[in-house]
């Protein structure tokens, strides 16, 4: 079974509040997993002020997002295949990474209670 993962990249740096332009919304195909990785189907990604410095190509306590390079956030999903023993099917890991609709990660941290998501 070929799983396609969707990533948005940064093609440009804004001047100002991000457009539509900003970006590009690409497609992959994953490789199987190797040994210790987890393949994550993300349920919510966060959306951060700190992430509009992150566009600009200036120091600052974290290296900024390379043009071409996908964007990164914070996100929650559902583990939908595990070669890692850490980490079974029913498990909820929440990570930093890039924003992708489903991606293999190296370091995950691993929620234990079933959090309390209010949505209005």
């Amino acid at each position: 079974m070929k799983i396609k993962n969707k990533l948005i990249r940064l093609i440009k740096r804004p001047l100002g509040f991000p457009s539509e332009d900003t970006w590009k919304l690409d497609e992959e195909t994953l490789p199987p997993l190797n040994e210790n990785e987890i393949l994550i189907q993300n349920h919510y990604i966060s959306f951060d002020p700190a992430m509009r410095g992150w566009l600009n190509e200036t120091r600052s306590y974290i290296e900024p997002v390379k043009i071409g390079e996908v964007m990164r956030a914070g996100s929650i999903g559902k583990v939908l295949e595990s070669k890692n023993s850490k980490f079974s099917k029913v498990t909820i890991p929440k990570f930093n990474k890039a924003i992708d609709d489903r991606k293999s990660k190296k370091k995950w941290l691993k929620i234990t209670k079933k959090p309390n998501i209010v949505i209005f």
